[in-house]
């Protein structure tokens, strides 16, 4: 409902704009094609000092989600009249009855206002569109429209990365703070969707900063690189969600190489495992998930993995790995 009043205003604008006179509606008479006539090249320096003026509009500091009226002013201080081929705007942001200036003749020591509509958005910092307006000789004369843009409410750092965490060790921590900040907007909930291996604490500082305490429950994250979507949701009418990406890479202590291992038929494989100096692990047992695939400690960090049968398991299967003081390293089998 709110847009659809604004867009009134806007066409009343225009609408004032030619009640006034300010506005030249296109007559026939004044349409040129562009190149179709003699002397194009003389036409286009006689146009020379047209121009918008100002060639910028600041419109300052602006709340997201604000639409701001303005009017552009071409003025032609030229020694010949300007025609008007074609209007546009840079981007969607910048509103302007483009249809009803072409073909408009401006003479020689005359303006034309050009009523537009500029939407701020909700990104906040700078914000700039450019209106081009084409004379028929092919000249272009341009206008940028400018603002800051200030948001009701903000949540920093945007990212947040972990790093590496080691998931069999058991001092092992990694946490996180966001901080919300808003005098005018409510912070609701924090929504760490299915990423299980986040845990989230809402903690009120007062002078409206709240923080978002994180950690990550190393006993649910997985192997590899995980990474989810944090939402912040918030009561602002006009931006309500925050979105703050969050990354883990959770690591064993003991490295196997490799790591994968696909077994052809009945035919073995050989697996090292290395502690962190890079010296053969001292393995206690090693399991798998799967009994169709076997598994043997063969001493000085290797394994010998071997599916008996031949079948295919058709899933990958799990190899748990555990030397002698407990620390784990998975393996994973692909069978063909």
């Amino acid at each position: 409902m709110r847009s659809g009043i604004r867009l009134v205003g806007f066409l009343f604008l225009v609408a004032a704009a030619f009640v006034a006179g300010r506005l030249l509606p296109p007559s026939p008479a004044t349409i040129a094609t562009p190149g179709s006539r003699p002397g194009l090249d003389a036409q286009r320096g006689v146009e020379t000092g047209a121009g918008f003026y100002p060639a910028e509009v600041d419109l300052g500091d602006q709340f997201w989600g604000t639409q701001i009226p303005i009017e552009l002013t071409f003025a032609n201080r030229s020694t010949g009249p300007i025609v008007v081929s074609r209007l546009e705007a840079s981007c969607s942001c910048a509103l302007i009855e483009d249809g009803i200036f072409v073909g408009a003749e401006v003479p020689p020591g005359s303006e034309l206002i050009i009523p537009a509509l500029f939407d701020v958005e909700t990104n906040p910092g700078r914000k700039a569109a450019r209106v081009t307006l084409t004379s028929m000789t092919g000249l272009e004369y341009r206008a940028t429209i400018v603002a800051n843009v200030l948001g009701t409410w903000s949540v920093s750092p945007a990212t947040v990365d972990f790093g590496r965490i080691v998931l069999d060790d058991p001092t092992a921590r990694a946490s996180g703070v966001l901080v919300y900040e808003s005098v005018e907007d409510e912070l609701l909930e924090v929504d760490v969707g299915d990423a299980d291996w986040i845990e989230t604490r809402v903690v009120p500082r007062g002078d409206a900063v709240t923080e978002i305490l994180l950690r990550v429950r190393r006993e649910c994250l997985p192997a590899g690189v995980s990474s989810a979507s944090l939402i912040v949701r918030t009561t602002s009418p006009i931006k309500p969600v925050a979105v703050v990406y969050v990354r883990a890479k959770g690591v064993y202590s003991l490295v196997a190489e490799p790591d994968h291992v696909t077994l052809v038929g009945s035919e073995p494989q050989i697996v090292i495992v290395k502690d962190e100096s890079g010296a053969p692990a001292q393995l206690e047992e090693c399991t798998s998930d799967d009994p169709r695939v076997t598994v043997e400690v063969l001493g000085r960090g290797r394994l010998r993995v071997v599916n008996p049968t031949g079948a295919v398991t058709h899933r990958l299967v799990t190899l748990s790995v555990h030397d002698e003081r407990g620390r784990i390293q998975k393996i994973t089998v692909s069978t063909f």
